[in-house]
C-alpha cells in the first residue's frame, strides 16, 4: 500500500485524482471521467460502532471525518469527475456521506464485502445515470491456480452498470482490493494471485463484454505478474501505461486550491491503477495525498 494516496482519474481534460488521472472516452464528444481513491482507513465515528474483528485504527473524530470528506468532495468537483471508486472505508454510510456532499445527482452504490478482520470495504459513486438493480459483488467467486485445487475469493469487490453519457449504452464499472504486500510472502502472494483469477471468474462469469472500466487497489506495480495476468485475461490497458503515450499531463485545469500540497508520484511505484477496454484514455497523471490527513 502507498501512503494517503493517489487517485487514478479518467477525463477528457485532464484529470486528477490521489493516486492517477487518466481519461478513457469514446470517440464522441463526451468523456468519461473517473478518480479511483484508497482512503486509507475512512472510518464514520457516526455509527457508534468499529468494523474490524481483529485489527482497525478506530474512529476518527468527527471534525476530522467531515473535514476529509469535503476535501475529497472538492477534489473530485474540482477534477468534473463522474465516476469514483473508493476503497479501504468503513461502510455504506461513508460513501453515502460523500456523495450527499456531492449533491442530489451522485448515487452511492455499496455490497457488503466479506473483510470481517479489517473491516475494509469498496463503494462506487457516480453522477451518471445508473441501470437499476445491477450493483453486485458477483457472488465472490473462488479463483484457482493450476495444480491447486485450493481457491481463494475476493474479500471487496463491487461493480455496476452505467449509461455512457455519449450514446447511452450500458458499461461496466467494477473496484476491488487486492491483498495486502505488507509483511509479503511466497503464501500471501499465492493468495493475491488467486484473487486476480477470483476478479476474472467474476467478470467471465457476469459476461463483461464490451467497455469495461476496472479500477482500484491491486497492490502491485504494472509490471507485476496481478496486473498483466489482468491485462492478458481482460483485454484491458493499464491507463498509466496507455495514456501516458498519449502525453502525461498533470491536471492543467484542476482547481489550484483542491490539488495545493500534492507531490507528482512516479507511475512505475503505482499499485492503484485504471484499467480500461473499448474507451480511448485521452489523459493521465498522479498526484498524491500523503501528509494531507
Amino acid at each position: 500500500m502507498l501512503s494517503k494516496r493517489l487517485v487514478p482519474c479518467l477525463g477528457i481534460a485532464a484529470l486528477a485524482c490521489a493516486e492517477a488521472f487518466a481519461a478513457p472516452v469514446d470517440s464522441e464528444p463526451a468523456p468519461i471521467t473517473a478518480v479511483t481513491i484508497n482512503t486509507e482507513w475512512l472510518w464514520t465515528p457516526l455509527d457508534n460502532s468499529v468494523d474490524g474483528s481483529a485489527f482497525n485504527r478506530g474512529d476518527m473524530s468527527e471534525t476530522a471525518y467531515w473535514r476529509e470528506l469535503m476535501h475529497y468532495a472538492k477534489l473530485i468537483v474540482s477534477l468534473g469527475a463522474n465516476v469514483v471508486a473508493l476503497q479501504e472505508i468503513e461502510n455504506e454510510s461513508v460513501a453515502k456521506d460523500l456523495s450527499g456532499l456531492l449533491g442530489p445527482r451522485w448515487q452511492a452504490l455499496f455490497k457488503q464485502g466479506r473483510d470481517t478482520a479489517t473491516g475494509q470495504d469498496v463503494a462506487l459513486l457516480s453522477s451518471l445515470e445508473y441501470v437499476e438493480g445491477s450493483a453486485t459483488h458477483f457472488g465472490f467467486p473462488r479463483g484457482f491456480l493450476p495444480g491447486d485445487p485450493k481457491g481463494k475469493s475476493l474479500s471487496k469487490l463491487l461493480g455496476a452498470r452505467f449509461i455512457h453519457p455519449a450514446d447511452n449504452r450500458p458499461f461496466w464499472v467494477v473496484t476491488t482490493h487486492l491483498l495486502s504486500r505488507k509483511n509479503d510472502n511466497a503464501s500471501k502472494a499465492k493468495k493475491r494471485m488467486k484473487q486476480v483469477y477470483s476478479l476474472i471468474a467474476a467478470a467471465n462469469g457476469a459476461s463483461i463484454e464490451g467497455r469495461l472500466l476496472l479500477l482500484g487497489d491491486f497492490n502491485s506495480r504494472p509490471s507485476d505478474r496481478e496486473v498483466q495476468v489482468l491485462v492478458g485475461s481482460l483485454g484491458v490497458s493499464i491507463a498509466s501505461e496507455a495514456c501516458s503515450r498519449l502525453g502525461f499531463s498533470v491536471s492543467k485545469s484542476v482547481n489550484s486550491s483542491a490539488t495545493e500540497g500534492f507531490k507528482k508520484r512516479r507511475k512505475g511505484a503505482l499499485v492503484d491503477h485504471l484499467l480500461y477496454r473499448n474507451l480511448r484514455c485521452e489523459d493521465f497523471g498522479v498526484l498524491d495525498l500523503g501528509g494531507l490527513f
